[in-house]
């Protein structure tokens, strides 16, 4: 195993630098710490970050938090804050919540009282206001990633979910559609009432209303898009189109029509949300609302890295647009809103 002193020489910089580049690779320029690296990985020189933790008073770990682990959009999140921390010798412990305020406090409880972690992220977080002012007393460095919240001196890295619901509803109205369907997890899902209300905030503008009936609440999942397209279907009067929270569900529901001899997009129209990799196998291609996921991951590890580096730093809150990506599944239309 090749030590620090080998990988100072074969780079040709001193072991200091190297020190840096391995704890504190902000304060090197990114030229040298390219460099570094490709010898690191020439040499298979890995960093005693066990050892170094201990010194430090550090676990070189932190903690990810996420929803939903079938969800693709928040594994996109998971490899930006990996890709981040790898490269800071950091170690990610990813907690699945499963939208379960219980659980999710209780990976809280234990990641913070033995202080098992240098740091969280919390993606999506079911925690009320309170709860996150409570979570802010322990000191710990925390970056809240998804939806806004109304927390003050609080790193963030937010969606602006109302935004995309907006273009989605924008969309379809554009295309002449007049009655609406809206498929989503409101009741456990916080960042779907935000989507909800741009939706509706669109109809709004054009004098339309959405019928209760047609707000369905169902996991964002392949088998509760099937399940809210079947009701629609059954139903007296099917919408003309379906806006579903999730490109899953909305994947489903357009499978669902297809089989039952409704053709998408003619006899109705399909958009989801996120825009994952599956959107451009479905039949036909689902228009969809991108929401930048990889970039979320990448920028929330980022500010977290800052935050361990320099518990003094001003918090920050950073916020990502969305982007309506139109194919086939609506017809077509203008391409901004």
């Amino acid at each position: 195993m090749p030590n620090i002193r080998e990988v100072a020489k074969a780079a040709g910089f001193s072991t200091a630098t190297i020190s840096r580049v391995i704890n504190h690779p902000n304060s090197v320029s990114a030229e040298t710490r390219e460099r570094i690296y490709e010898v690191m990985r020439e040499l298979n020189y890995t960093p005693n970050t066990h050892a170094r933790g201990l010194a430090l008073d550090k676990s070189n770990s932190i903690a990810l938090l996420l929803p939903d682990f079938l969800n693709q959009s928040y594994l996109k999140i998971a490899k930006g804050i990996e890709e981040i921390a790898h490269k800071r010798g950091y170690f990610v412990f990813l907690c699945n919540s499963e939208n379960n305020l219980n659980k999710e406090s209780r990976y809280l409880d234990l990641l913070i009282k033995g202080r098992r972690v240098d740091g969280l992220i919390l993606v999506n977080t079911i925690l009320d206001d309170r709860q996150l002012r409570l979570l802010q007393k322990e000191n710990i460095p925390l970056v809240i990633t998804g939806r806004r919240r109304a927390v003050s001196n609080i790193n963030s890295v937010c969606v602006d979910y109302v935004r995309g619901g907006y273009q989605a509803g924008k969309h379809l109205i554009s295309l002449g559609y007049r009655s609406f369907g809206f498929i989503s997890n409101r009741s456990v899902a916080a960042e779907d009432e935000k989507k909800f209300q741009g939706f509706k905030q669109a109809l709004d503008e054009s004098g339309i209303k959405i019928d209760g009936n047609n707000v369905i609440d169902v996991p964002k999942t392949i088998s509760g898009g099937t399940l809210a397209a079947q009701r629609f279907f059954e139903s007296e009067n099917c919408p003309e189109a379906i806006f579903a929270t999730s490109d899953p569900a909305a994947i489903a529901a357009l499978k669902y029509f297809n089989d039952n001899n409704l053709k998408v997009p003619d006899d109705v129209a399909v958009i989801g949300f996120d825009d994952i990799e599956m959107t451009e196998l479905a039949s036909p291609r689902l228009t969809t609302v991108s929401v930048p996921s990889y970039k979320l991951g990448l920028l929330s590890a980022r500010l977290l890295f800052d935050e361990i580096d320099d518990h003094g730093n001003e918090s920050q809150e950073i916020f990502l647009q969305t982007k309506l990506n139109i194919r086939e599944s609506c017809g077509h239309g203008p391409t901004s809103y």
